[in-house]
């Protein structure tokens, strides 16, 4: 961990205020002030080794929020969030781990619904497990030939899914009537990296610079173009546009670090801007409007999607290829088998 050097005409660092704003701190601050920020930061980072993903939930039994870790070794680690932050009695102590072991490769990517936590594992599955009972999967998903990467809910109805995988497929599930899949998407070239959805719509990215729309029954709409790499990362906000309508806009981000904003109705590009050198993952924070991009450097950079304030923090030392918001916490996890938090 290191704290980067501010140059003297530049903005030290922002803040997230009550009103929930990022706003611009007095480029003047003291050493002091500056060395006291940079220690708080540090008491907040966590490193725990072979973290690839990472989600939450309340649980059901105990009403207590609950963190859901995926893991190289195909294991699944549940805690309490609140014992990752060290405390100053006892700043060295190691949380306790619930351990859920099904799958036979790294556990990927996680998807919580208000009945559901999905899996995707390099072993070429997706479980599928009831919140009230995750000591064995409801339904484990066949049918990808290879590292199932991505997953995604519809918002009407979560027994009906979608996943992304190497094989360059997107396949929909009805998980409540079986483990096969319903339809099949083919049209990407090369993997599937990520997946949207909205009530009508599938959005899927790919290492092959595009994002596609598909219908629910498996049919090509559109190609999104005008990305200048991979695509890693897809999310979706929600705009209030009247009293009685809510838009969505789809923000794709690229490896180049390019993101774009886009309608998610018909599809057309609102912005578009590089935020990194080089993105690797993408999240954002619904109610604060914040926009998370990881990098290959490890740098994450911050941007409020209203006003482009953006802030940049250095916690890793390689690559960042997982980031996670939840409603006060941002995770991150990389190439040096950290996570932070």
């Amino acid at each position: 961990l290191e704290h980067k050097a501010v140059e003297e005409d530049s903005m030290f660092n922002k803040h997230f205020s009550k009103n929930k704003r990022v706003e611009k701190l007095d480029s003047k601050k003291t050493e002091e002030q500056q060395k006291s920020i940079t220690e708080l930061i540090r008491s907040t980072v966590l490193v725990y080794t072979d973290i690839v993903s990472l989600t939450h939930f309340v649980d059901s039994s105990s009403k207590k929020l609950t963190l859901a870790l995926g893991c190289a070794d195909g294991k699944m680690l549940l805690a309490d969030p609140h014992e990752l932050i060290p405390t100053n009695t006892d700043p060295s102590a190691i949380p306790t781990f619930n351990t859920v072991d099904e799958h036979d490769g790294a556990i990927v990517a996680m998807l919580v619904t208000k009945t559901y936590l999905f899996t995707c594992s390099t072993d070429c599955t997706c479980a599928v497990y009831s919140l009230d009972m995750l000591t064995r999967p409801k339904v484990i998903l066949i049918g990808h030939s290879e590292e199932v990467t991505c997953v995604a809910a519809h918002r009407s109805d979560e027994n009906i899914i979608v996943t992304g995988s190497l094989d360059r497929q997107v396949l929909i599930w009805n998980v409540a009537e079986s483990n096969k899949p319903t339809h099949v998407c083919r049209g990407h070239s090369m993997k599937i990296c990520c997946l949207q959805v909205t009530e009508d719509r599938i959005f899927s990215g790919s290492r092959d610079s595009s994002v596609h729309v598909w219908d629910w029954k498996g049919r090509l709409l559109r190609v999104l173009t005008g990305h200048l790499g991979p695509i890693v990362g897809l999310q979706m906000i929600s705009v209030t546009s009247s009293i009685h309508d809510t838009a969505y806009r789809i923000i794709s981000c690229d490896g180049a670090g390019k993101v774009s904003v886009w309608n998610a109705t018909s599809c057309r590009l609102l912005s578009s801007s590089i935020v990194v050198n080089s993105g690797v993952c993408l999240a954002v924070q619904q109610n604060l409007g914040l926009l998370a991009v990881g990098a290959f450097d490890g740098t994450i950079a911050i941007r409020d999607l209203q006003t482009d304030a953006s802030i940049n923090l250095i916690f890793h030392t390689r690559a960042v290829r997982f980031l996670y918001c939840s409603d006060v916490h941002l995770y991150s996890s990389g190439d040096d088998w950290n996570l932070c938090v």
